[in-house]
């Protein structure tokens, strides 16, 4: 559970260059798909994930994690709960 006062969780999409093995390692993980620009983030950290694509090279993903991992790495953040209120509004989202 966050505490009261924790900032929202934020998603990012990322492409996974490669993860250590087990629970307590890390994502290889960049924003634009160059590994030189790279960052590992630990998978303690890393509150939701979800895989997109079949790329080869690459996996593309969707990661959730704390605003503050994301800002301190770079990467680019939307709200977690980001088009909720669109998508049930009086106007169906659009």
């Amino acid at each position: 559970m966050m505490p009261r006062n924790a900032p929202e969780p934020v998603i990012v999409e990322v492409i996974i260059h490669r993860s250590t093995l087990g629970d307590k390692g890390a994502h290889f993980v960049s924003s634009d798909g160059e590994e030189s620009h790279a960052m590992w983030l630990p998978k303690s950290q890393v509150i939701d994930i979800e895989l997109l694509g079949n790329e080869v090279a690459g996996k593309r993903a969707r990661l959730t994690l704390p605003e503050w991992l994301a800002d301190a790495n770079g990467l680019t953040a939307e709200p977690h709960d980001a088009g909720v209120d669109d998508l049930f509004s009086s106007e169906g989202g659009r």
